[in-house]
């Protein structure tokens, strides 16, 4: 009885986990539409992440990201950046979209592998609408805090941030 009790029990635990909420391709045609859109790869140096992690306030996690430039007639509309970091034990991918003038039009997470009560809402996501590398982005600061996520929302937050950094360096 124990094992049926456990095997149940464990069953229940894996659907409360969120896991992919949507794929690349259907990112790209909701915030792009249809622009021409071109992908490329941004490889930094470890002189690079430390000046960027200086900027931030923020470490990051890897070196190589994927940058989606939204074009029309050859022009760059927008662009987004795709960030995959871990919160508790597991990770969350985020696809940050950013104006040409380097002001963040939405956020959006594509991927998200811990329990869902933890994910951030759209609504806690639309405050970062409009900010750029000019503004601070800090919990409790002039980003809200979320009851019983603090781990969700710091580290979401600090994406952000670094995505925001990393736009900066790229197109500056």
């Amino acid at each position: 009885m124990n094992l049926l009790t456990l095997f149940i029990f464990s069953i229940l635990s894996l659907s409360s986990i969120a896991g992919v909420l949507t794929d690349v391709p259907s990112a790209l045609k909701f915030h792009f539409g249809d622009y021409e859109v071109e992908r490329e790869q941004v490889f930094l140096t470890s002189k690079t992440i430390k000046e960027l992690e200086r900027i931030s306030k923020a470490k990051f996690e890897s070196r190589i990201y994927s940058v989606y430039e939204a074009k029309s007639n050859g022009r760059r509309i927008m662009s987004g950046i795709l960030e995959t970091h871990l919160l508790r034990s597991r990770t969350q991918t985020l696809f940050i979209i950013f104006d040409k003038k380097g002001k963040i039009v939405s956020t959006q997470v594509l991927a998200f592998y811990e329990p869902e009560e933890y994910i951030m809402s759209p609504e806690w996501f639309s405050q970062f609408k409009t900010k750029s590398i000019n503004d601070r982005m800090q919990p409790g600061d002039d980003v809200v805090k979320v009851s019983g996520s603090t781990i969700s929302y710091n580290e979401t937050a600090s994406a952000i941030r670094r995505m925001t950094t990393l736009y900066n360096y790229i197109y500056k």
